[in-house]
């Protein structure tokens, strides 16, 4: 059976959601912050903030250099995906003047508001945007390519992070996913990647099983992720789960 043509580029609203969860978690925890008075552990806050800032601007130039030129050569959100850069630079600079001025509590109550005030605002930027690209964008991939076609545009969009970035962001990514999901994510990979790519597929393969590992990973006996007998019998051999799943997609 040949997979419908919209599957793949919900493939992309995985990577939304997986923003739009974690960008959430992250206003929530401002403001617990905030009606706390709890200011510690700045520095955890702020590679955080960091960290989802380089998932959505390296997003964003996937977006702009591989997804919309094929999709249309006149399609841009470029404006969109500057202003997100611009607000999250503003998150930056208010966590790193907070930890490099010293802190009184008046001083960090003001630093609160005003990044509970930037959370929402860039939360309502991006779910604008997404919104968008949502509704212009993943219609016209799916009218105009095949599955093929929609997996490799993907795979060209997860190779425009850098390699750190990467190992960080597929553990991050998977984590979100459901069971069925990561099966799909994973194969569709390596469906994607040129044949000259199969080493860096198997590396990426890896990263993305950190999430199972760390917690989750099966060899426990957990129920969930393609655990079937044959992975058990493997498991008494001494062969991670990990590895045979890279294998086996």
């Amino acid at each position: 059976m040949v997979p419908s043509t919209n599957i793949n580029t919900s493939r992309i609203l995985l990577w939304h959601n997986a923003i739009r969860k974690e960008l959430s978690e992250i206003a929530v925890e401002t403001r617990k912050k905030q009606s706390s008075g709890d200011f510690t552990n700045l520095s955890s806050f702020n590679q955080r903030l960091q960290f989802i800032a380089e998932v959505c601007i390296f997003h964003s130039i996937a977006e702009d250099k591989v997804i919309f030129p094929a999709v249309d050569g006149e399609l841009s959100f470029f404006q969109e995906h500057a202003e997100e850069e611009s607000q999250f630079n503003d998150f930056r600079c208010l966590i790193e003047g907070i930890q490099s001025e010293g802190a009184t509590s008046n001083s960090e109550v003001e630093f609160f508001s005003k990044l509970c005030s930037h959370a929402d605002h860039i939360m309502e930027t991006i779910e604008r945007h997404f919104h968008n690209e949502e509704v212009q964008v993943l219609p016209l991939a799916r009218k105009h390519f095949s599955f093929k076609r929609q997996c490799e545009l993907l795979y060209q969009s997860l190779c425009m992070m850098p390699l750190k970035l990467i190992e960080r962001v597929l553990p991050w990514l998977i984590g979100s996913l459901t069971a069925e999901e990561t099966k799909m994510f994973l194969r569709n990979m390596k469906s994607a990647a040129p044949e000259m790519d199969s080493a860096i597929v198997t590396l990426f393969s890896g990263w993305a099983c950190k999430a199972r590992i760390e917690g989750l990973c099966l060899s426990s006996g957990a129920s969930g992720l393609l655990y079937s007998d044959d992975d058990k019998r493997l498991d008494e051999c001494g062969v991670t789960w990990c590895e045979v799943l890279v294998s086996r997609y």
